[in-house]
């Protein structure tokens, strides 16, 4: 999986009921809009499949054929990821029976952070319940058909976030009171100083913030409403509008809202997160907000308006002003509703439309509804709508949503449209309104970064696209960036040891957590690795290497399966240089070198090994055994003779999988497939204890030999032969920088003890 890659789904045949408060609903979302990466779905769950942070913005709407006048209908719409209900993406929905007012469409906005792959841990799912006391059976709410979708978006875990929290936030109990309620931190990038409830954005680029507010402990009685907002510079940011509806009769006394806003910030310019007490108020909020700092090269518009009316159905809305464009990917005209696209692609749509100012222009139980449409067609998996009650003031609206718009072609026109619900079409006059459009081709391109040869900075950078490696002499010269380990195997890594640390225990960079727990002698680390290997954020390669008697690294794997019992398809990678692989002559046994050994011997586990004279092999040999089988040798494993003394190839890159199916195993080196082989049993899988040495046999403990290590990977997966030879390649590599070409000429590369020199090499 790469970030950029998303899903959109849209629910068009449910209409299961919402139940009544005690149990939930899980939303199903049955039909496939568009798709880009491995995000996998099933039943209601999606399967996320890759830790980091992602962008989730759902739409959902529902209502009752029940005619019954005054009755009232109250849920929540909720994120739960893992199986914990979230606060990021908390919304509600509110029917009051009166006017055709029988339906409403709650919308969620969240960035959601997934720690862990484990079991059910990036399993994300939206759930639905009701929180009225009204139990008169046909009188509850279902989710309609063809009016509901969600969006799941994967960002950039290198861009710089700020996640900060509310917990338990009073609100004002003045009429139009606005509080300030950030006070607590979770992440925080260069990019973003938090202090008090106040933000600080150290950039002038684009920022994307996706707020949530909640709250499930009323106090208030009658009717009360409250409006989430956010503030840049001290004054309220048009298009940062939500809210939420209380009426404690019938006990609809919960609300929650969120939204999703582009800002374009001033460096230095603070961010906050308010809500405006609407009638008195004083309920208690917890919340969150995410900002994150989005690439310089995004492009994006951004249009608002501060008049119109919010409660029509069927007509887009016009934009009186622009403070942001693009315009080599954006046309618009002030005054008019159409954001029209240049480019074709994907692009991120957002938009909010408020009554924030007066009750002048407030209804009688209206409900304005909004959605997206394209050209002259509506789309159904993005929208939101908002209850407004000519009663005191609580007599406001503002709605937000947003959603991943696929397949765009030049030239087409994008809107915000209205869709009002029910026959009150009394005018609500919008004033604090905005909508955004971000090019996601331009949001995830490869990012500028500068280019160097010998530790010399080289200008201007090269373009952007795929880099065809020059060969020079013996050697391939690239001059990009790699691709990452994660984006070669998308699913089934479950560990993936760089090695790069500067010292301390090898960590897991799976997102899985299978970090090395200990080590029987302290590793050391060079700076020294294959091309193919990965590099550190410096651009220089740490090498776990070990040295002298010896040594073993340890670690416990997670991978969800039973040990000793379940079927084991696997694979295993590295790379590996063998400095010494010398037998002792003291020693009766011959030096060994282990990769990944796991289980008991003569019982179960595999083992995979570089051996000297090993395994039936003339020289030194790369080996792959059950360890059910006591006697290593070709036919009871695969084994691959070298030919030569391994401690004089220098980097191997090694890779061994195993097809539990057919018992197959195959060995590859440097890329290549070198040996087939059918075992005897199959491997189940073993106790999840591993073990990784530098040597395992040795007189005494008098042993001299040398490995060096990079890149150790463990996959629940069988690797295709494309996998294994990118895995050596290290894959496409992107080139940095702008568009342009760079010539470089009388420069030297170095290789270790190595210099190539360059007369004209041109990319």
């Amino acid at each position: 999986m790469a970030a950029g890659d998303y899903v959109i789904r849209r629910n068009t045949s449910n209409t299961d009921t919402i139940p009544n408060a005690g149990s939930d609903l899980l939303a199903l979302w049955d039909t496939a809009v568009a798709s880009v990466g491995s995000i996998s779905y099933s039943a209601g769950t999606f399967t996320l499949g890759e830790t980091g942070k992602y962008l989730v913005l759902a739409s959902d709407q529902a209502g009752t054929t029940d005619t019954t006048n005054n009755e009232r209908l109250n849920w929540k719409m909720t994120l739960n990821l893992g199986g914990t209900e979230l606060v990021e993406g908390y919304s509600t929905g509110y029917i009051r029976k009166n006017s055709g007012s029988q339906e409403f469409i709650t919308s969620a906005a969240a960035i959601i952070d997934v720690a862990s792959t484990t079991g059910s841990a990036d399993e994300l799912q939206v759930r639905l319940e009701r929180i009225d006391n009204t139990t008169t059976s046909g009188r509850e709410p279902d989710r309609i058909a063809d009016r509901s979708g969600i969006s799941i978006l994967k960002l950039d875990d290198s861009w710089d976030y700020g996640r900060y929290t509310a917990s338990n936030q009073a609100t004002s109990g003045t009429d139009n009171a606005a509080v300030s309620v950030l006070d607590g931190t979770t992440e925080q990038d260069a990019t973003f100083t938090r202090t008090g409830a106040n933000v600080d954005v150290a950039t002038s680029d684009l920022v994307l913030a996706v707020y949530s507010l909640k709250s499930e402990s009323p106090t208030a009685s009658g009717r009360t409403e409250f409006q989430g907002r956010l503030t840049q510079a001290g004054s309220a940011l048009t298009g940062s509008w939500s809210q939420c509806y209380f009426r404690v009769t019938d006990n609809c006394d919960w609300g929650g809202m969120s939204a999703a806003v582009l800002i374009d910030p001033t460096s230095g310019d603070d961010i906050a997160l308010e809500i405006v007490s609407r009638d008195s108020g004083g309920e208690t909020f917890v919340g969150a907000l995410q900002l994150v700092r989005l690439p310089a090269a995004t492009k994006a518009i951004i249009v608002e308006a501060t008049t119109g009316n919010m409660n029509v159905s069927g007509s887009n809305f016009t934009w009186d002003t622009l403070p942001y464009i693009d315009s080599d990917v954006f046309t618009h005209t002030a005054g008019q509703a159409n954001l029209d696209v240049d480019s074709a692609g994907d692009y991120l749509a957002l938009a909010s439309l408020a009554d924030t100012t007066s009750s002048g222009s407030s209804a009688t139980r209206a409900v304005p509804a909004h959605g997206f449409r394209v050209n002259t067609t509506d789309l159904e998996h993005a929208g939101n709508s908002v209850y407004n009650r000519s009663s005191g003031t609580s007599d406001h609206s503002a709605n937000a949503w947003g959603g991943v718009i696929s397949g765009l072609s030049g030239g087409d026109s994008v809107y915000a449209r209205g869709a009002r619900i029910g026959t009150n079409s009394s005018t609500i006059t919008n004033s604090a309104g905005a909508m955004s459009l971000i090019q996601l081709d331009s949001l995830f391109a490869a990012a500028s970064q500068a280019v160097a040869l010998n530790s010399v900075a080289l200008s201007p950078a090269i373009g952007q696209g795929t880099v065809t490696p020059q060969t020079v002499g013996a050697h391939k010269i690239h001059i990009g960036v790699r691709e990452p380990v994660d984006s070669i195997i998308s699913t089934g890594l479950h560990g993936w040891w760089k090695m790069d640390e500067a010292s301390g225990f090898p960590q897991d960079s799976s997102g899985n957590g299978n970090h090395f727990d200990g080590v029987w002698i302290t590793p050391t680390y060079q700076q020294e690795g294959p091309l193919g290997s990965q590099s550190n954020s410096s651009g220089d390669l740490g090498i776990w290497q070990r040295e002298g008697s010896p040594s073993a690294g340890f670690f416990t794997l997670s991978d969800g399966r039973t040990p000793g019992s379940d079927a084991a398809d696997f694979s295993v990678a590295c790379w590996a240089k063998i400095e010494n692989m010398t037998v002792d002559s003291t020693d009766s046994h011959d030096p060994d070198v282990l990769i990944l050994s796991t289980g008991t011997y003569g019982t179960n586990g595999f083992r995979f090994w570089f051996g000297a004279n090993a395994g039936g092999a003339t020289t030194d040999a790369l080996m792959f055994h059950n360890m059910q089988d006591t006697a290593f040798n070709a036919s009871v494993g695969a084994v691959y003779d070298f030919g030569a003394s391994v401690d004089t190839l220098g980097w191997v890159h090694v890779a061994a999988t195993h097809d539990f199916s057919t018992k197959e195993v195959k060995l590859y080196v440097d890329g290549a497939l070198v040996e087939t082989a059918t075992l005897t049993t199959a491997i189940t899988d073993a106790a999840d204890a591993y073990d990784h040495h530098n040597a395992y046999r040795g007189a005494g403990g008098d042993a001299t030999f040398d490995a060096v290590y990079s890149d150790l990977i463990f996959s629940t997966n069988i690797l295709t032969a494309a996998q294994v030879a990118a895995l050596y390649s290290g894959g496409t590599y992107t080139a940095p920088g702008v568009t342009g070409s760079l010539a470089i000429q009388q420069a030297t590369v170095s290789f270790g003890s190595q210099s190539v020199g360059l007369n004209s090499l041109v990319l």
